[in-house]
């Protein structure tokens, strides 16, 4: 709904809610071995770049459309 709807504020807090969960959950319910450390690690990096490539799109897009009613 959030991302239709162009609200980006509502993504960032979800995604950080659920990236918090996770995390949480992670340690608590799955074994903690070096592998599994190397995969969360994988998992918040990949999880990281697709919110900061969605917030550098929402920018630019923010900033073309003041610049076309400008």
């Amino acid at each position: 709904w959030a991302y239709v709807a162009d609200k980006r504020s509502v993504v960032n807090l979800s995604c950080t809610f659920l990236a918090i969960n996770l995390y949480t959950q992670w340690w608590e319910r799955l074994a903690k071995s070096p592998s599994e450390l190397l995969v969360a690690s994988v998992v918040g990096i990949v999880f990281l770049l697709g919110l900061w490539h969605y917030n550098n799109h929402a920018t630019r897009t923010e900033e073309a459309q003041k610049a076309v009613t400008a």
